[in-house]
């Protein structure tokens, strides 16, 4: 089981993952294949998200509404994008004042399809993309990390939650302790998506107001 839903295997979805991969990029590669074109077509005309909601697929390409919910933003900024920009140079579309929420939409939506099922694993998956040698992160009294360019913030069952962390990776000698079952939901502060919720999280889980 996925951690929001049952596994899918539509033949897509491979391509969405490398569109997402191109989009979410921290450095454009304007060698690289695929390349920018390329992978918006693959979001938004192989699936025809382009004409309908995400979340008739859901099931058979997507495997929940968080998914669909994630995908959604993206598509709406895609299209307004495309519609704006029509048939421009990918250099037009990386310097758009609207790029840097599109990459971090992009990233959000890689990050929820590729979640693995285990809860206190997704935890770790979001945070550092590596259950096993997470990047190094601190939530203890702040509930909020600054993690691979973006901004998570995060609701905790009590004040003391923690999370396992490297100061190097390499050394695999965790520095500090993290209780991943306190956390209750994750969210990109940049995009406002939610990535992560544990069943039964509500508002009273939230962060302090």
């Amino acid at each position: 089981m996925h951690v929001h839903g049952s596994s899918v295997s539509a033949p897509q979805r491979d391509a969405v993952l490398e569109g997402l991969d191109v989009l979410a990029a921290r450095m454009p590669d304007l060698e690289a294949w695929p390349d920018l074109p390329l992978a918006i077509h693959w979001i938004l005309d192989d699936t025809q998200w382009e004409g309908h909601d995400p979340a008739v697929d859901v099931g058979y390409l997507l495997r929940d509404e968080r998914e669909a919910t994630c995908i959604r933003a993206l598509v709406a900024r895609l299209r307004a994008l495309r519609m704006e920009r029509g048939v421009a140079t990918e250099s037009a579309y990386y310097t758009d004042p609207g790029w840097p929420l599109i990459r971090a939409l992009a990233h959000d939506c890689r990050t929820v399809l590729l979640t693995p099922s285990d809860l206190d694993a997704a935890v770790l998956w979001i945070l550092g993309q590596s259950a096993e040698e997470p990047v190094r992160v601190d939530l203890v009294g702040t509930r909020e990390a600054w993690v691979n360019d973006f901004t998570y913030s995060y609701d905790a069952g009590t004040a003391a939650a923690r999370i396992t962390t490297y100061p190097d990776p390499a050394t695999r000698h965790p520095s500090q302790r993290f209780w991943t079952h306190e956390v209750r939901r994750i969210r990109n502060a940049e995009t406002g998506l939610t990535l992560l919720e544990r069943p039964g999280a509500d508002a009273s889980d939230g962060m302090d107001r």
